[in-house]
């Protein structure tokens, strides 16, 4: 038995951002990777 079942607390990596309901962003958006997480961040569904 894994020491931490991530989904028994609904927490589970999707591969789809139209799965998600939240998206962490670890560390500094650049100008350069902006126009990429903007696209993934529209692919969400509503309510954001």
């Amino acid at each position: 038995m894994p020491r931490y079942d991530m989904e028994r607390f609904v927490v589970a990596p999707r591969a789809s951002p139209r799965q998600s309901d939240v998206m962490i962003v670890a560390g500094t958006v650049c100008n350069k990777m902006a126009p990429a997480l903007r696209k993934v961040y529209d692919q969400m569904p509503q309510p954001r």
